[in-house]
């Protein structure tokens, strides 16, 4: 389900969200006003989570190879 290449990114894309979100000091609060008081005092973490989650995903299914059938060899079929 998860290849290589959707692990590495989804970490690289997770561990840079939370780089940059406490290099700036951001929260989610500032970053989304008009959400609900307890949506926004969730740790940006889950945010990073999230992304982690949706680019390992995507990568995975870009970077999957594609199935392979069992075809008999040659010489199954005499």
């Amino acid at each position: 389900m998860v290849t290589k290449q959707g692990a590495a990114a989804g970490i690289i894309v997770g561990v840079s969200t939370v780089a940059a979100v406490t290099l700036t000091g951001v929260t989610v609060g500032s970053l989304l006003p008009y959400l609900p008081e307890p949506v926004k005092d969730l740790n940006v973490g889950i945010i990073a989570l999230f992304l982690n989650v949706v680019v390992t995903l995507a990568v995975s299914a870009a970077t999957r190879e594609p199935a392979r059938r069992n075809l008999p060899l040659a010489a199954e079929t005499v």
